[in-house]
């Protein structure tokens, strides 16, 4: 489905009397910080809008989305066109991301996404192994994977990525985050980690990397770095974009464990 210009802001308005109570208050939300969306997993956006994530999956379904990841891709389109009107360095940073989505999109392999998510479902570590910015995204994958109930455990430098690769075995998962595929540490540790015996997960840009090669299961990404600039964060949004359709596709494969934790979770933090 594709809504441009203000049909999504205009979509949401017509069907707000027919809204559930929770999907009312996504729907405030959105209207009120459509420009912040994009930048919001849908855990991110459950938690400001304080529901579940099946509540914004349900929303995204009553707009004519397939899921929450179709709904950001539109937004971002929309937010791209309305930005028509700016100049200079908006425009090309909104270039580089809607490029950087379609790119990305096209190399999916739905197939390989749920090959990926059933390693995760039926393993019993998830190391998840990065540096620098990739450092920083592997933070936030442990925290989405422990808020859905699974063991995870980041290592975001040399020494601790060391260590894990050493207790690493054939039930762990190793999940390599690397734009250009070839950081050092990361690399040797995921070798390591593959010949204890792990499962290993490479999320890259570049499918002649080391790091593709050491994969059992390569997701590719399309955020190019750019020259003398190196790795932006339009860049790294481009990690982002396949795991959150890995975090959707878990929530479609391990529905019944990761609402029971979102129940937990909210249990004992709201006292719900």
């Amino acid at each position: 489905m594709k809504i441009m210009n203000n049909e999504i802001i205009i979509k949401i308005k017509s069907l707000f009397p027919d809204l559930t109570k929770s999907e009312k208050r996504v729907a405030l939300y959105v209207n009120e910080h459509f420009h912040q969306i994009i930048y919001l997993s849908i855990g991110d956006l459950a938690s400001q809008c304080e529901v579940g994530e099946t509540t914004i999956l349900r929303f995204c379904k009553h707009l004519g989305f397939s899921g929450y990841y179709e709904f950001k891709q539109q937004a971002i389109l929309q937010i791209e066109k309305d930005g028509q009107q700016n100049t200079g360095h908006q425009n090309k940073t909104l270039g580089n991301i809607h490029t950087m989505v379609q790119e990305t999109t096209q190399l999916l392999d739905d197939n390989k996404l749920t090959e990926t998510a059933q390693i995760i479902i039926h393993s019993q570590t998830i190391y998840v192994f990065g540096s620098g910015f990739s450092g920083l995204t592997a933070k936030a994958v442990q925290m989405r994977l422990t808020s859905f109930g699974y063991k995870c455990i980041v290592a975001d430098d040399k020494y601790l990525q060391v260590l894990a690769a050493n207790v690493m075995g054939s039930e762990d998962v190793a999940l390599g985050l690397s734009i250009s595929g070839e950081n050092s540490s990361t690399i040797e540790s995921i070798d390591l980690a593959k010949r204890n015996g792990a499962k290993v997960i490479a999320i890259t840009n570049h499918e002649e990397s080391s790091l593709a090669r050491l994969g059992d299961i390569v997701l590719l990404t399309a955020g190019k770095e750019m020259g003398r600039e190196g790795s932006t964060l339009v860049t790294e949004m481009s990690q982002f974009i396949i795991l959150e359709m890995l975090f959707e596709k878990l929530h479609e494969l391990d529905k019944e464990k990761i609402e029971d934790m979102n129940y937990k979770v909210s249990y004992y933090i709201r006292g719900e």
